[in-house]
């Protein structure tokens, strides 16, 4: 097995990403889910971490001035397309959270990290990320971020995250358990073919709840709340599926 830096892992997945996830019906979901978070007032946007454009999409759907970001060259000319076959006017920037250009502070309402995209970073990198998640916002703005909730993946150590079928092709999401860190594993192969096989692997760092306050409030967003999920269900630390951050200044 041979484990890919973050970005060459995307890029190598970025082809069947949208297949892999479903991508129109979840974005269908995703603009509902997404109006409790944006209140009038809202008006510019960052997704941090963007794909192949899930939230960006849905977020300029809504009428906001959107910026994206990521490191991934495949996923940002994906999501350009889907922006493009759906007619909205996206800023996409190729970068890291942590290396977003000084340009760009100050300048969003809210931003959003979802998706699981922190747990890429390893911890010295998580610390200047939410430093520069805090820089982006304007005076009020805020910050929500979704993250697995690894309290619950490391107390469960249950390798495989789940098995979708679309088009004739089979993933399988499933993990390495490491002493600090996880290897994220997707197996795809072809449902008539399965000895035709890709593998494609990278690392995960399992960041939890008290690290992301102790940052958070360090970067002077005070008012932060937790939750279980995009539905703003209690947290549970064993339990939930997500954790949910939303914080501000």
């Amino acid at each position: 097995m041979t484990r890919q830096t973050n970005e060459t892992f995307f890029d190598s997945i970025s082809s069947f990403y949208d297949d892999m996830i479903g991508f129109k019906a979840a974005l269908e979901r995703r603009k509902a889910v997404l109006n409790k978070f944006l209140p009038d007032s809202v008006k510019t946007a960052a997704d941090l971490g963007c794909g192949s454009g899930l939230d960006s999409l849905s977020l300029a759907l809504k009428g906001l001035k959107v910026t994206a970001f990521d490191q991934s060259e495949g996923m940002l000319r994906k999501a350009g397309e889907n922006a493009s076959e759906a007619a909205l006017d996206v800023q996409f920037v190729k970068s890291t959270i942590d290396r977003i250009p000084k340009r760009f502070s100050g300048r969003f309402d809210v931003t959003f990290s979802l998706g699981n995209t922190l747990a890429n970073l390893p911890p010295e990198r998580l610390s200047v990320a939410v430093k520069k998640i805090s820089e982006l916002l304007n005076s009020r703005g805020t910050a929500v971020i979704q993250i697995l909730n690894y309290s619950r993946i490391l107390k469960e150590d249950n390798r495989i995250i789940n098995i979708t079928e679309m088009n004739g092709e089979v993933f399988i999401r499933f993990y390495d358990f490491m002493p600090e860190s996880l290897n994220f594993n997707i197996l795809k192969f072809k449902k008539d073919k399965p000895s035709e096989r890709e593998l494609f692997t990278t690392k995960l760092y399992p960041h939890r709840k008290d690290e992301f306050l102790r940052l958070l409030k360090d970067n002077g967003l005070r008012k932060v709340k937790f939750y279980g999920g995009l539905a703003l269900q209690k947290f549970e630390k064993y339990n939930s599926q997500d954790l949910v951050v939303v914080a501000s200044k």
